[in-house]
C-alpha cells in the first residue's frame, strides 16, 4: 500500500489503497489531501469506479489545535471538465480510534 508522510501546517502519515501513476506532469500523490489545492487531487488509481479503495490518516496533526472538521473536495476539482469526466465518492465511512462516526 502507498504509504506517504505529510509535513507543513497538518501533518499526518497517510496509507492509500492505491494511486493513479502519473499522466504526463500530473500527479495524484496522497500528500495532496493536505495541500488546500483544489486543482491537486489524490486519485486511487484502480481500473473501475473505485469501490473499495480506501485513504486512511493516522497521526493527524494541526499545528497550534485540535482537529475540528475534514473538509472533503469530492471529484477531481482541477477543472470544470474535469469533474464532470471523472467519478465521484458516493458513499464513504469515516472512523476514529477503530470506531465509526
Amino acid at each position: 500500500m502507498p504509504n506517504q508522510m505529510c509535513e507543513g501546517p497538518e501533518r499526518g502519515n497517510i496509507i492509500t489503497s492505491t494511486i493513479l501513476s502519473s499522466q504526463g506532469k500530473s500527479k495524484y500523490l496522497a500528500s495532496y489531501v493536505f495541500d488546500h489545492d483544489p486543482t491537486n487531487a489524490w486519485v486511487e488509481g484502480s481500473s473501475d469506479y473505485g469501490i473499495g479503495e480506501f485513504l486512511e490518516i493516522n497521526n493527524w496533526q494541526i499545528m497550534g489545535g485540535n482537529v475540528r472538521e475534514l473538509p472533503i473536495l469530492n471529484g477531481y476539482q482541477s477543472s470544470k471538465t474535469a469533474l464532470q469526466n471523472n467519478s465521484r465518492v458516493k458513499k464513504f465511512k469515516v472512523s476514529l480510534n477503530g470506531k465509526d462516526i
